[in-house]
């Protein structure tokens, strides 16, 4: 769900829900949800970072364009991924943030 804050006012609004439990369905049948969203801009562009989560774990990182104007994600599918964790029994369970001057760009969190 995304929202705003008015400053002046500091009331928040409802913007609208850019990303559902069946959107997550359609990356795999086995997805729950979404969790650990978060905002950054490069330039004139937005994203949105979210993780897929299943069973409480979050299952890497995906970045989508979105346009704060219109308040919607501007494609359906991700413009960039992380994949969780290859080792068995080891599970992302920390949030994913932009850092602009790591190598890649993201942080994942691992606790």
């Amino acid at each position: 769900m995304l929202v705003d804050l008015t400053h002046a006012t500091t009331q928040w609004s409802y913007g609208g829900t850019l990303l559902a439990v069946t959107d997550a369905k359609a990356i795999h049948p086995d997805l729950d949800n979404f969790n650990g969203a978060d905002l950054f801009a490069q330039g004139d562009q937005h994203c949105l970072v979210i993780s897929p989560a299943a069973a409480g774990a979050y299952l890497g990182c995906l970045t989508y364009d979105i346009d704060l104007e219109l308040e919607v994600l501007t494609s359906g599918t991700p413009i960039h991924g992380i994949d969780k964790t290859p080792d068995t029994g080891v599970f992302q369970t920390g949030a994913c943030t932009f850092h602009d001057q790591s190598a890649t760009g993201m942080i994942v969190g691992d606790t």
